[in-house]
């Protein structure tokens, strides 16, 4: 590999430099988010953000993702919301820029 798309150094290969080293402000992600369908009650999505964060803080899931280059971030519901409308922002203005059309 040449180089990243996050930023900083990745634990799993500290010698691999971020693209944002070399393009100043360029940052992409793969990232996952496990959605639940509109109208559900606030309450369960806490339960279930609750229960997912700590699921991937177990050590031993952590360490496999390591192992796998990752990194686990942890949120809250309204961090994730924020995530996602911020995500959507940045992707659908590089999809406008570009012209890109669905085909």
């Amino acid at each position: 590999a040449v180089a990243h798309t996050g930023r900083g150094r990745i634990a799993a290969f500290p010698d691999l430099p971020a693209i944002g080293d070399t393009l100043a402000g360029y940052e992409a992600y793969e990232w996952n988010c496990i959605l639940a369908p509109a109208r559900t009650s606030p309450a369960i999505i806490e339960k279930l953000n609750t229960a997912l964060n700590e699921v991937v803080q177990d050590p031993e899931v952590a360490a496999r993702y390591s192992q796998l280059g990752m990194t686990v971030q942890t949120n809250t519901v309204a961090e994730a919301e924020g995530f996602l409308r911020s995500e959507t922002e940045k992707w659908g203005r590089v999809i406008r820029e570009a012209n890109i059309k669905l085909e």
